[in-house]
């Protein structure tokens, strides 16, 4: 009888140990952020995403993509914690969606639109949008419908009118801004309209010339992180947006063409 009453007692603390092992190991396991970023604001993220994972001892998950495919995803899932577009449009087409919302924000900086062309100019552009839609130049844009850069690019050339005069010139409409400064590069176009953050982080974008576009310099379009509606840790959300909104980010966003200032001196 002894006999049975120790092997009960040892079953009962090894199922007892086990418990608390389990318990122990679902604790320890790191807090996690899922992120939705668009593609153009994916590099400097990457950058900081080890130093806050270091810190406060998290995992960040990143999905990136066009605005149009993460919008899909976030209303699909119904989950996510923060959302950061490639500009202030992103929150506007995602609220259409109802599903999921934008909370709280952040301001991160400015990303001017510009146009880039062969190296060195050889055809003389300015940043004179109607001089586009003359002599049958080859232009790549992006696509309105699918990403922020596209959004901000029609919206650039409906001010000056020439939005639909334009496509005619038109060779390609980009999904985003990934391929642009290639197809220039390639010579398959000779002028891409884009981010001016993307010369930062394109191996082809030192073989082209960036020329500024005045409108999108004096009023260029703003970057911001959103909190989601569906946040899952939210105390851990509103640390990384106290992170991202303080000088470090900044700079790191800064090195990435995406500053705190309306105009960029080159």
């Amino acid at each position: 009888m002894k006999y049975i009453t120790y092997i009960v007692v040892v079953l009962l603390f090894t199922i007892y140990c086990k418990r608390i092992s389990k318990e122990q190991s679902v604790s320890d396991e790191p807090e996690e952020l899922l992120i939705y970023c668009e593609n153009s604001m994916v590099h400097p993220l990457l950058e900081l995403k080890d130093e806050f994972e270091d810190i406060w001892n998290c995992k960040i998950i990143i999905h990136n993509d066009c605005s149009q495919n993460l919008i899909s995803l976030i209303q699909y899932s119904l989950k996510g914690d923060l959302y950061i577009p490639g500009s202030q449009n992103g929150f506007a087409a995602l609220k259409e969606k109802h599903n999921i919302l934008i909370t709280d924000s952040v301001f991160i900086g400015y990303n001017p639109i510009v146009l880039m062309v062969e190296r060195h100019n050889p055809n003389q552009y300015s940043g004179n949008l109607k001089s586009l839609i003359a002599n049958n130049k080859a232009i790549i844009i992006a696509n309105p419908e699918t990403s922020s850069l596209g959004y901000e690019t029609q919206k650039i050339l409906n001010n000056e009118d020439v939005y639909n005069n334009l496509l005619d010139n038109v060779v390609s409409l980009s999904v985003d801004s990934r391929g642009l400064i290639k197809s220039v590069y390639d010579k398959q176009a000779q002028v891409a309209i884009s981010w001016r953050s993307d010369i930062y982080s394109n191996i082809y974008a030192s073989e082209l010339d960036v020329i500024a576009i005045p409108m999108s310099d004096e009023s260029p379009p703003e970057v911001y992180v959103g909190l989601l509606s569906s946040v899952k840790n939210i105390h851990l959300a509103e640390v990384f947006l106290d992170y991202i909104a303080g000088e470090r980010a900044t700079l790191i966003f800064k090195k990435y063409g995406v500053t705190q200032q309306k105009s960029i001196v080159f």
